[in-house]
């Protein structure tokens, strides 16, 4: 994760990139709630100071990846879905929500907004 959230940083504050809108999707909480059955999440993330269920470590996860967005959210927004791939009305709804995303950042960055 520590990597992943290098990885991430250096992309998202990159000038080439600060005008561009994020989205990231936190697919797989199925399989991330049966893993924390077995396993303690602050055995891995020494930071993590809240109760081992999949609703606290991917608010928790949420955070990290915004905290490593230095640009401000006007500027460029980041949009964090939590998702589950099999399950198609989650994903129709976050498909919906994920063009009404880009569709209110083009018209916002064209001035109808």
């Amino acid at each position: 994760m520590k990597d992943s959230l290098q990885l991430f940083g250096e992309l998202v504050n990159s000038k080439l990139t600060a005008k561009i809108p994020v989205i990231i999707c936190l697919n797989k909480m199925d399989l991330l709630a049966e893993k924390l059955q077995r396993v303690q999440f602050k055995d891995f993330q020494s930071g993590f100071t809240g109760q081992n269920n999949a609703e606290e470590v991917s608010d928790y996860v949420m955070q990290l990846y915004k905290k490593a967005n230095t640009v401000n959210e006007q500027i460029r927004p980041v949009k964090i879905f939590k998702t589950t791939a099999t399950d198609s009305g989650l994903i129709k709804g976050i498909s919906e929500q994920v063009f009404k995303f880009a569709v209110e950042k083009a018209m916002k960055q064209s001035g109808f907004m």
